[in-house]
């Protein structure tokens, strides 16, 4: 397992382009919020965790409507993330579009679409599960075009756009060790069998007390990773995260990031979505 940051990947003024360009992609974003109160999130590409799990087919019929979009007004912004993914890791990185191309996670307020108070502050919530990424699971059949894959190193990283007044962030159960039956289990387990298993681990002094999945029972606290604008962070291997709730929400509060997953296929490192 590895856990890195990458500093001024994009500068303020590329940050401020890829916001106005995904604005004016607006009429592609993608409503997600599934909880009451509503919380304004919004995605912008086709998302192995949202579609790919309930029918890969939908996930394929996506990619392919939305990638040359995508490919076309950010092929600047993905050619500066391979490049500063391939430096850091030693090897080559390239987004690949026989899979979804990296995408955003869009909280906050859609321009021109009005939001209520106490939606933006739902905002505070958490926005997330405790949960390891497992995307690469739904492509199996992709995986088997290449002689070696390493399954056991998948590669997760975003990337900041625009954050909150107050910062945004990561919280990271480093400490967490999965097994095999684990990772194929554990994100799909109710929050009472999640809430058994940390219950469960011995001398666990970084896990979290929010009642972030209604159950939990943590007693410690996980690791903080902050956000920056511009800036990276990537990790791979299964490690158990979970997406900081925003503090002290403002109305005019975004929260925009590029989200993707990569795995290593005959030496090089396949991006996704």
């Amino acid at each position: 397992m590895k856990f890195g940051r990458i500093s001024n990947v994009y500068t303020q003024e590329e940050c401020t382009r890829v916001e106005n360009d995904l604005d004016f992609l607006d009429k592609l974003w993608l409503n997600r919020s599934t909880c009451k109160p509503k919380v304004p999130f919004w995605t912008l590409g086709a998302v192995t965790y949202l579609e790919g799990v309930d029918d890969i087919g939908k996930y394929h019929k996506h990619k392919t409507a939305i990638n040359p979009i995508l490919k076309k007004k950010f092929d600047w912004a993905y050619r500066i993330l391979e490049d500063r993914l391939s430096e850091e890791l030693g090897d080559p990185c390239e987004v690949d579009d026989m899979l979804a191309l990296p995408g955003f996670h869009i909280f906050g307020q859609k321009r021109g679409v009005p939001v209520t108070d106490r939606e933006m502050r739902a905002m505070e919530q958490p926005l997330a599960s405790i949960h390891c990424d497992i995307q690469y699971k739904e492509h199996g059949c992709y995986w088997k075009c290449f002689e070696e894959v390493d399954f056991a190193n998948p590669l997760s990283f975003t990337l900041a756009i625009r954050l909150p007044e107050h910062g945004g962030g990561l919280f990271i159960w480093d400490h967490v060790d999965f097994d095999d039956e684990l990772i194929n289990s554990f994100n799909f387990q109710t929050n009472e069998e999640k809430s058994v298993w940390l219950d469960s681990i011995d001398n666990n002094p970084n896990l979290w007390e929010n009642d972030s999945a209604g159950g939990y029972k943590p007693t410690g606290h996980p690791i903080i990773e902050e956000y920056t604008e511009g800036n990276m962070i990537y990790f791979t291997g299964h490690l158990l995260h979970q997406i900081i709730p925003g503090q002290k929400i403002v109305p005019t509060d975004r929260r925009i990031t590029i989200q993707g997953h990569g795995l290593k296929c005959d030496g090089v490192w396949r991006l996704y979505f």
